[in-house]
């Protein structure tokens, strides 16, 4: 399944030391989901968040994907990897954040 999605939003952004950066957006995103053997799914996603005055300098892009492999009929074992791009980060810091979490999840 392929699906699309759009709209308004904010974006909040706070920093150790106190520092914050926030702007009005618009979000452009897609998902992608994939039933696979033995009851698992794959689903990858992006989204583009341009600040509304400034869409070629302040965005945030992030994609995600994660695989979901049943245990039983209410537990899943799942992992996911989360990557965020930010154009404007604060000063000593990197544009990319990645994170990768594997666990248990419950579907109810």
């Amino acid at each position: 399944m392929i699906s699309g999605r759009s709209g308004p939003g904010y974006v909040y952004q706070r920093y150790f030391g106190g520092e914050n950066t926030n702007y009005f957006t618009i979000l452009f995103g897609g998902n992608l989901e994939a039933e696979l053997p033995y009851g698992s799914k794959f689903r990858w996603g992006a989204e583009y968040l341009p600040e509304v005055s400034d869409w070629q300098d302040t965005y945030l892009i992030r994609t995600f994907a994660d695989w979901a492999l049943p245990i039983n009929g209410w537990l899943d074992f799942k992992i996911a990897a989360i990557n965020i791009y930010n154009s404007q980060p604060e000063e000593d810091t990197e544009n990319n954040s990645f994170t990768t979490t594997a666990g248990l999840s419950f579907r109810f």
